[in-house]
């Protein structure tokens, strides 16, 4: 019999589920395939990173910035060009930027925030009159402070049109001030706004005129609990909830984890620590503890691959989560990176981010050792089933692992075995419940499930 890997499904039960694990691997429409390690692109920076962006500019000349505690850096080759301010940095806080023109702005919530003129600067300076805030968007063509310091923080700022520095109203910038939904996360630009508050959505939209913009709140009770887990991909906002990881197309807003690996993920976190680079405080709800913090959950978009990435951390180290969103599939990595970002390289674009050594790693080095594998199946309907051979159904040698039960309450007594010259493992296991896993030991490009031989077994089993 041919048992498929399904969807990774880890906040479902075990018995009948016919995945719950995927590590190592990307989603695909049918199956799974390999998830390539990070491997080292540049040299260390000075300090730990906290920040970075890259993009590719109009005449095609690709550019990465990180901020850390001490100063900002621009991409240089390999190495790191220090562009700090002359007049330096006072914050270990996040860094965020974005694109305004050919003027990289960049922001931390306590330093003023900063400009750099790709065209002819060689260090940021000060962003005059802009107000110091933490998030900053870019709508139309105009530029958007979010999460306001200097203010109560429920208040966003947008400059005039076509200029950075002007925010008066008298020279076409405002604000506007959200009476409830919390404070203001970030969100994200383009045609039209995106304003991601603790608890509520709101779409910004830009008429000109002395109104400049209108605000229409679009979701109320839910918002984003997590700045830096928001992602851009075309016209939708993927962001972190205290109901799970969500998608925002611009009219309503989906939860995309919700019996999927939202409970999973909230369970990983456990009680989170005040650190140096996150605000953070636990509040408890009928299935999770909830995370409302800052800059924990580190969202990326990897275009090539359709998947969303996102960060987080478990007990001192950080895992991947990784969701498709054309088959709307999960999978996980074991991969610990920090700030991840698309970074844009001659052969396209590739998911990168930080090593524990401070240096820019891309996610297209050797494959990590994935791992799949089912819950408790019953293969014979109200008996036991015998297996005596295993052959999965992937493009490479690996390794199989059945595991026998025969109350779900057990402990699973495990039998293992590598695959032969005819991709045929031979494992022997008798249970009422059998669990299988899989992970290839060379590379592969594929993998959707296993064949079993097997046979009724006894009913007392």
């Amino acid at each position: 019999m041919i048992i498929e890997f399904g969807p990774w499904l880890p906040d479902q039960p075990s018995f009948g589920n016919r995945c719950t694990t995927a590590t190592n691997v990307y989603p695909l429409e049918r199956g799974y395939g390999p998830f390539p390690g990070p491997s080292a692109y540049s040299d260390a920076l000075s300090a730990i990173p906290r920040g970075s962006f890259a993009f590719r500019q109009v005449n095609g000349i690709r550019e990465t910035f990180a901020g850390t505690e001490t100063g900002l850096y621009r991409l240089n080759g390999t190495t790191w060009d220090d562009v700090s301010n002359s007049g330096g940095h006072s914050s270990s806080d996040f860094w965020r930027f974005a694109l305004y023109g050919d003027r990289v702005v960049a922001t931390n919530g306590v330093d003023n925030p900063q400009k750099f003129d790709l065209s002819s600067d060689t260090a940021f300076s000060d962003l005059t009159n802009a107000p110091k805030h933490r998030f900053p968007m870019v709508v139309g063509d105009v530029l958007v402070a979010l999460d306001l310091t200097d203010g109560s923080g429920d208040e966003v700022a947008f400059s005039a049109v076509n200029d950075s520095e002007s925010w008066t109203t008298i020279s076409g910038g405002g604000s506007q001030n959200f009476a409830d939904g919390g404070p203001v996360s970030g969100g994200t630009g383009g045609e039209f706004g995106v304003i991601l508050q603790e608890s509520a959505v709101v779409r910004m939209n830009f008429v000109g005129g002395d109104i400049r913009f209108t605000f229409d709140r679009i979701e109320g009770g839910i918002g984003c609990i997590d700045a830096a887990s928001i992602v851009r991909y075309r016209g939708l906002t993927f962001y972190l909830s205290d109901e799970g990881f969500c998608v925002f197309d611009g009219a309503r807003s989906e939860n995309i984890s919700k019996d999927k690996v939202a409970k999973t993920f909230f369970d990983s976190q456990g009680e989170l620590r005040d650190t140096a680079d996150a605000e953070t405080r636990v509040t408890a709800d009928a299935e999770s503890r909830v995370i409302r913090g800052r800059n924990q959950v580190q969202g990326a978009l990897d275009p090539r691959n359709s998947v969303v990435a996102w960060s987080y951390p478990v007990d001192g180290v950080r895992k991947v989560l990784l969701y498709n969103y054309r088959t709307q599939k999960w999978a996980e990595s074991d991969a610990s990176v920090d700030s991840l970002h698309t970074s844009y390289r001659a052969a396209g674009p590739v998911l990168a981010g930080f090593d524990s050594s401070k240096q820019l790693a891309l996610f297209n080095g050797a494959n990590l050792t994935a791992v799949l594998s089912t819950g408790d199946l019953q293969l014979t309907k109200d008996r036991g089933t015998i297996i005596s051979s295993v052959r999965a159904l992937v493009d490479a040698a690996n390794d199989v692992t059945v595991g026998k039960k025969t109350d779900l309450a057990d402990t699973a007594v495990t039998s293992t075995g590598s695959s032969n010259a005819n991709g045929k493992a031979s494992v022997r296991s008798h249970g009422r419940y059998q669990s299988i896993q899989v992970s290839p030991t060379a590379t592969f490009t594929e993998i959707s499930g296993v064949e079993v031989e097997a046979r009724p077994g006894a009913r007392s089993v």
